[in-house]
């Protein structure tokens, strides 16, 4: 059995009553991020598509930060971006347990000359520009993405504030 199976026989349940809550049902799912450097947060947020108000999903604290308040520069410097992004990959194989891709550098980031490569939402205790929300946390979160994009959510934003 994969990860992402062993994520969804694990949590799968309780995502679904949780959605059920709040009102969303799994087949109109669609997800956005808020990443909050500042409080070492990321902030999963849900809605009915075609409904005009999110609501909190859950908050995930950081298990791992890098570098300071403010935008990343260059490939290398530790920092984790700030902007509006989306996640653009899947990764059930990662070598952080599972992770979303950040589309760094985006347009606006490659206008102010800014590079890198390889920012993640992702699993495990470390980072080195990536948002580290622990295995457990990542499960959560990539079932989530999963059953949105599953649903046609061609973009799922991710923003990042310091």
């Amino acid at each position: 059995m994969d990860r992402v199976d062993l994520a969804k026989k694990k949590h799968l349940p309780r995502i679904l009553a949780t959605l059920q809550q709040l009102g969303i049902y799994k087949d109109r799912l669609e997800i956005q991020f808020l990443g909050i450097k500042s409080q070492q947060l990321l902030q999963l947020w849900v809605i009915n598509t075609g409904d005009t108000s999110f609501q909190l999903y859950q908050q995930f604290p950081l298990t791992a930060f890098s570098g300071t308040l403010g935008p990343k520069e260059k490939e290398g410097d530790l920092q984790i971006p700030e902007g509006n992004y989306f996640i653009n990959r899947f990764n059930p194989k990662s070598k952080y347990h599972l992770s979303l891709g950040i589309n760094y550098p985006n347009e606006e980031d490659l206008l102010l000359g800014r590079t890198g490569s390889d920012i993640f939402i992702h699993g495990g205790s470390t980072s080195k520009g990536c948002l580290a929300i622990g295995d457990e946390a990542i499960e959560i979160v990539y079932l989530l993405a999963l059953m949105a994009k599953d649903n046609g959510q061609k973009e799922i934003p991710v923003q990042i504030v310091p």
